[in-house]
């Protein structure tokens, strides 16, 4: 089953993604990403993610 992952940054995500960066690649690192990217604004700056994985359910 293919879920997708849409997460919506806060107005400080930039911040935060740079110091918890390496711990959330290990994270992801234990489930199978199809793929996944940064979302952009108008302007080009990040402002979101979009991750689509393979589960055997949504409790996985």
């Amino acid at each position: 089953m293919y879920f997708v992952i849409h997460a919506i940054d806060r107005s400080d995500a930039g911040t935060l993604r740079g110091r918890t960066r390496p711990a959330h690649l290990d994270y992801l690192g234990g489930f199978d990403i199809l793929f996944g990217g940064p979302m952009l604004d108008d302007d080009g700056a990040m402002c979101g993610s979009l991750i689509v994985v393979q589960a055997e359910d949504r409790a996985a």
